[in-house]
């Protein structure tokens, strides 16, 4: 029965389906003047480009209608400024500054001390016989309560970001075509390419959480004339 399906569907038995290209920026890349999603596209002669197509808008509606790029330019544009990426020594009070934390965090710190240090008290004197096993377990358990709750949630976003960030060269030069696009989906939003006159990526909008690192390493990049 399946022989007959076969033979009578007219198709190779070798027949198998086309394989899905893969394009750096898809999902990422939009227009730099309209702000909306460009096409990624692969020509017969293997060329691949991320177009705005023209009429896809409305005519008329972006200057940069049926404008086109070649993908391996932008993507490289894309690639090299990864690979440059790198954070300065004091990046953490920098980013924390920026973004108007570093005094909370200098706040929760101090009181974590003295939390700490509470508890050291209070184990010495347990161990001294000055406090029963009760008082001992119940002032602990509260003090380590407080400990735990003495926390910065957002710093500790910025500083799992930083993390990323000072990893994403070397995670980058291992990584395969699709990696680095999944890479680059969970640090960026959004990829604006100017697919007419400059033909060219012309900014990035990083993800929320990962912005005020960004702007610290592209800071810190050195600038040539």
């Amino acid at each position: 029965m399946q022989a007959n399906l076969k033979r009578n569907s007219g198709r190779s038995t070798t027949l198998t389906a086309r394989p899905a290209r893969e394009y750096l920026l898809k999902g990422l890349v939009r227009c730099a003047h309209c702000g909306m999603p460009m096409w990624a596209q692969t020509y017969k002669n293997g060329r691949q480009y991320y177009r705005e197509h023209r009429g896809s808008r409305g005519e008329g509606a972006c200057v940069n209608a049926g404008g086109a790029v070649r993908c391996e330019v932008v993507d490289g544009q894309i690639g090299r400024l990864i690979e440059s990426l790198v954070l300065p020594e004091d990046w953490l009070d920098a980013v924390l500054e920026r973004i108007s934390l570093r005094d909370e965090v200098a706040r929760v710190e101090a009181e974590r001390e003295q939390v700490q240090e509470k508890l050291r008290r209070l184990g010495k004197a347990f161990v001294d016989g000055m406090v029963d096993e009760p008082d001992y377990e119940r002032h602990k358990t509260q003090l380590e309560f407080d400990l735990a709750s003495l926390v910065v949630p957002e710093a500790d976003a910025v500083v799992e970001a930083g993390r990323l960030v000072q990893r994403l060269p070397e995670l980058w030069a291992a990584a395969d075509p699709a990696e680095r696009r999944l890479l680059l989906l969970t640090v960026l939003d959004a990829v604006y390419v100017d697919a007419r006159e400059a033909r060219a990526v012309v900014s990035i909008r990083p993800k929320a959480a990962f912005e005020a690192v960004l702007v610290q390493s592209l800071a810190s990049l050195p600038v040539h004339g």
